[in-house]
This record gives structure tokens, sequence and C-alpha cells, in this order.
């Protein structure tokens, strides 16, 4: 989508308005915001398939503070 609409503007950017030129501007903000949330849910998922190691842990310790 980032792509697509740089493209656009590259192309037809002189035609357009401004309202046209913030639309795209709007466009290329929100492919950049998706494209971070779907690596990070990507990440999200690569570390839900890791093993976390477990430790024992002394409550009373911690209910003590």
């Amino acid at each position: 989508m980032s792509g697509f609409s740089t493209e656009l503007m590259e192309q037809y950017g002189p035609q357009l308005d401004q309202v046209g030129k913030e639309y795209m501007e709007r466009i290329r903000a929100a492919a950049t915001r998706m494209d971070r949330l779907i690596c990070d849910l990507l990440e999200l998922g690569r570390m839900g398939t890791m093993e976390v190691p477990s430790e024992r842990s002394n409550w009373k310790q911690w209910s003590e503070r």
C-alpha cells in the first residue's frame, strides 16, 4: 500500500489539489502503521512458540514485603 501510494504521488502528485495530497499522506501514514502492526504480530507469534524457562519462587519472601 505504501509503495502504491508513493507511486501515485510521483506520477499524479502535481495534478492533485491540497486535499488529495493530504489524503495520500494519510494513506502512507496508515500503511506504515499497518506494516509495524503486522511485524509486531508476527514477532508475537514467534514468541508464543518459544519455551519460557520456569524457575521456583519464594512466595513467602514476596508476601513479606
